[in-house]
């Protein structure tokens, strides 16, 4: 069998095959996934859940016979190694021969974060559970990724977004791309999170089936894991009270990155705050430069493909900032939070929380 990719995967009959690989950072898909094969199986089937990096280490001998024999009462049973990195990375030549010696007798899936080699990546001798790819089911685990292919297209047009709309259509829910995006902006790419919000939504809703904007907003925004560019969105519009507050939350509450974890660092979160704000000011910076140049608003923001939905949001930062002036002032103070960030001149939330006063509070610009 190929890779198949889960958010395929799981839109497919579930199917329950001999051996199965399903490796990815992606922990929600990862489970899934598994509850997606497992409920192609018979009900009486034994599922035996084993530990490969738990604090007791898997006794490697006992595991291979255990998947050697029969089940002493003849019924059928699947065994499931959790966390199998640790175990794959130690016993990977030995788990290789036994694959290549008939396998096992009963049922096995392979659970783990980095099981399969890149795509892309040199082969190696090294034995890996890539190489079960044609014998076994393998569905890659990988997070969504959040912005459009190769940065083409409006911002709604991505991977995570199309996946926002297919898990409101399996509750019976109508969802729009654009209140999609709108979604998983206010609650972070971790699909955990999403699926919760969901949940809020669907009590909020009841028998509705159209789910809007202002639904989103009412259940999400207050207890998000706030986005970085949604704290830059308010400090770039100079509301300095909401962003001050959205600095607050996302120190405390953290950071979801890619992977779904959600970081604390103050000097990794004052960073990539960093670089959202340097994203929206050279984006208002070029707008106020067209118009400078003749450009009405309208045509500026069309030439640098500013989307219909979001140029309203783009006219009230501008005028804020206080036109072309006011976006070169608070770039120059974002020049010296990139210094002092990268000086160790102060702690990254401290430091972040002195420009979003000084710039972002100034009554002139």
């Amino acid at each position: 069998m190929a890779r198949v990719k889960a958010e395929a995967f799981l839109k497919q009959a579930p199917t329950a095959p001999r051996v199965a690989v399903i490796s990815g950072a992606e922990m929600w898909f990862r489970d899934a996934v598994l509850a997606h094969i497992l409920s192609a199986l018979p009900r009486d089937v034994e599922v035996e859940q084993r530990d490969g990096s738990g604090e007791q280490p898997l006794d490697a001998a006992g595991f291979f016979d255990d998947l050697r024999m029969g089940s002493l009462f003849g019924g059928e049973r699947v065994i499931v190694l959790q966390r199998a990195d640790g175990f794959l990375k130690e016993h990977g030549e030995t788990f290789g021969r036994f694959m290549d010696s008939g396998g096992p007798v009963q049922r096995l899936i392979i659970v783990g974060e980095s099981l399969l080699p890149k795509p892309k990546a040199e082969p190696t001798k090294k034995w890996n559970a890539g190489k079960l790819e044609g014998s076994a089911l393998v569905v890659s685990c990988e997070p969504l990724y959040d912005t459009p292919f190769q940065g083409q297209g409006p911002a709604w047009k991505s991977a995570l977004t199309s996946w926002v709309v297919d898990r409101a259509r399996l509750r019976g829910k109508r969802l729009g791309m654009e209140d999609a995006w709108l979604l998983h902006r206010l609650t972070g790419n971790n699909l955990a999170e999403i699926e919760n919000a969901f949940d809020k939504l669907l009590l909020r809703l009841g028998k509705r089936a159209s789910i809007t904007a202002d639904d989103i907003e009412a259940t999400a925004a207050g207890t998000r894991l706030v986005p970085v560019f949604a704290l830059a969105d308010a400090a770039v519009a100079r509301q300095l009270p909401l962003a001050l507050e959205s600095s607050a939350i996302l120190f405390e509450r953290g950071l979801v990155e890619p992977s779904g974890k959600v970081t604390r660092d103050a000097q990794g979160i004052t960073a990539a705050v960093l670089g959202a704000l340097a994203t929206k000011l050279r984006r208002l910076g070029r707008v106020a430069e067209l118009m400078a140049n003749g450009m009405d608003f309208d045509e500026a923001a069309a030439a640098m493909k500013e989307q219909a939905f979001f140029r309203d949001q783009l006219r009230r930062q501008l005028q804020a900032c206080g036109g072309g002036s006011g976006v070169r002032a608070m770039h120059a103070g974002l020049v010296e939070l990139d210094a002092a960030l990268k000086s160790s001149a102060g702690d990254g939330r401290a430091l972040l929380e002195r420009f979003l006063i000084t710039c972002c509070g100034r009554e002139e610009v």
